[in-house]
């Protein structure tokens, strides 16, 4: 990344941690039910001096993924509670807003 960008919208986990720990750039996350259960966003900006607080998508517009088929032992060692979000039309429009926040 050469310039600093004015938002982001990725995934929990290594992605947003080097957009969101490094700079103080606002966030917007999406996840697995699991990571949203246990409400990661003031953890997430104290692990950076300058980290804004990210935003996570609500826990309603996320579904856990169904597997049609039998995993593998690395596949279930590698499982990492697959999701989906559900109302694409709900989550546009909240990161539509989202952006004229931060503008």
């Amino acid at each position: 990344m050469s310039t600093k960008p004015s938002l982001y919208f990725c995934h929990h986990g290594t992605v947003q941690h080097k957009l969101g720990w490094f700079s103080d750039v606002p966030g917007l996350v999406h996840c697995n039910r699991d990571i949203l259960e246990i409400l990661p966003a003031h953890w997430v900006q104290q692990q950076s001096e300058v980290a804004a607080l990210p935003t996570y998508l609500p826990i309603d517009l996320i579904a856990e993924a169904v597997q049609d088929h039998e995993m593998g032992e690395l596949q279930n060692h590698l499982h990492h509670n697959n999701y989906h979000i559900e109302k694409l039309d709900e989550i546009s429009n909240i990161l539509l807003n989202f952006s004229k926040q931060v503008e």
